[in-house]
């Protein structure tokens, strides 16, 4: 596999490849899958599946510099917007990943406001992302190496949208 800098894409000096079919061990597939599932309705859905029209993606970021700036997922798939998910196989970066959160406001009924958050992803951790609802960046790397897996799940419903 030949890793290659990703173009069109609001990532910095990250590398990537698309992952070949059957090169991932089925039974993590499917407990990211079964995860996944909880995520997008709350339950152990059956028909939560890979995106067919999305690979499975290795990415590293070991350049200085490599990053990703603020953005939210695009929406490729309705009714219900795919899952995004990040596995992390490797990191002994400086890198975090970073969201927004809306909070209420101290006094009820108080005005809500943003909260950032931060995360050093572990190794065999997961971040599980709704396409369209966080806002979620990644710093930009000074040291080290950070390595996921990047995959894309989705409901048995929902269908490709016109132009993605």
């Amino acid at each position: 596999m030949s890793l290659s800098e990703e173009r069109n894409s609001i990532a910095n000096g990250r590398l990537g490849a698309p992952i070949r079919p059957g090169a991932i061990r089925e039974e993590v597939l499917e407990h990211l899958r079964v995860l996944a599932g909880r995520v997008l309705c709350g339950c152990d859905a059956p028909d939560i599946s890979f995106s067919a029209q999305v690979p499975v993606e290795l990415r590293t970021y070991e350049r200085p510099g490599a990053g990703m700036s603020w953005h939210r997922d695009d929406i490729l798939y309705g009714p219900r917007p795919q899952i995004e998910v990040v596995f992390t196989l490797e990191n002994s970066s400086d890198c975090v990943t970073m969201w927004k959160e809306k909070s209420a406001g101290a006094v009820p009924g108080g005005s809500e406001e943003t909260v950032h958050r931060s995360a050093e992803t572990e190794p065999n951790s997961a971040i599980f992302i709704r396409a369209g609802s966080v806002e979620h960046c990644v710093s930009s790397l000074r040291r080290g190496t950070r390595v996921i897996l990047k995959m894309v799940f989705v409901h048995g419903e929902s269908e490709l949208l016109p132009g993605s």
